[in-house]
């Protein structure tokens, strides 16, 4: 029997086999009194209940206690274990996984996955580095910096490509991820709906849940068209507004360029 393959990372947990990603799922969770909801579910109603949401469970992997604890879940090794239930069950439930972990997680946390791994009733066969796998699927003979960007952080691996790949230095930058570009997008965005149409989607939580929804299809756009028209409807109205790329650029260039110093 193949193995499967899970890479994980803080924004978005996948399980591939036979060379096709069969499962992407965000990491998110809403925990309620009536229980928890993980993965895709949660992650679209994230700014529906910020009480209730958590992003940061597979950041910070541990057993200390959540905020707003339920009987399903206590701590986020909890959260950690519902996810990853989940993505093995839509996965097919896998006898057998490769684990492809990114640089930045600590020995416990590690031990403690595998640990969430076996109560999930599979076998770990291997645990890889991610950037080695990658490189080792893809570059030639050469020095590289494989760069990944996580929720809450940017992990920077340096690595030698020749008859095998030798990882060297890791550069963890904390406070540089997806969630601070996402909210530079968001406040940005909402500022041109307000300026460009009188109308300010932070104001509500759902209109707040669409423009965080929409966010990758806006910026998806914008790599093929140097401007773009979205909208929101609320209350059986449409407000517009025009974006440009050269504005985003602008916009996240100092986050790229910490990244690059």
């Amino acid at each position: 029997m193949t193995a499967s393959i899970i890479e994980l990372n803080d924004q978005e947990v996948r399980l591939a086999r036979d060379n096709e990603i069969v499962v992407r799922s965000p990491g998110a969770a809403i925990v309620t009194n009536s229980g928890v909801e993980v993965g895709p579910t949660a992650s679209q109603q994230i700014h529906l209940n910020p009480r209730e949401s958590y992003q940061n469970f597979w950041y910070q992997l541990n057993q200390a206690a959540l905020r707003s604890p339920s009987k399903s879940a206590r701590h986020h090794a909890d959260l950690a274990y519902l996810h990853l239930l989940q993505v093995l069950t839509e996965g097919g439930k896998p006898e057998k996984v490769v684990l492809a972990i990114p640089g930045g997680f600590r020995k416990e946390q590690l031990g403690l996955l595998l640990g969430i791994i076996h109560a999930c009733g599979v076998e770990v066969i291997a645990m890889v580095d991610a950037a080695v796998a990658e490189a080792a699927s893809c570059a030639g003979s050469g020095e590289y910096c494989h760069v990944e960007m996580q929720q809450y952080r940017t992990v920077i691996t340096h690595l030698t490509v020749d008859e095998q790949v030798v990882r060297h230095r890791l550069d963890v930058l904390d406070d540089i991820g997806t969630q601070k570009i996402s909210r530079l997008l968001v406040e940005f965005i909402a500022d041109q709906f307000l300026v460009q149409s009188r109308f300010d989607p932070l104001h509500q939580a759902n209109t707040e849940q669409i423009l965080f929804n929409e966010i990758p299809n806006w910026i998806d756009l914008l790599r093929k068209r140097k401007e773009t028209d979205v909208h929101i409807e609320f209350r059986q109205r449409r407000f517009d507004a025009r974006l440009k790329r050269s504005a985003v650029v602008e916009l996240l260039d100092p986050v790229y360029d910490e990244i690059r110093k």
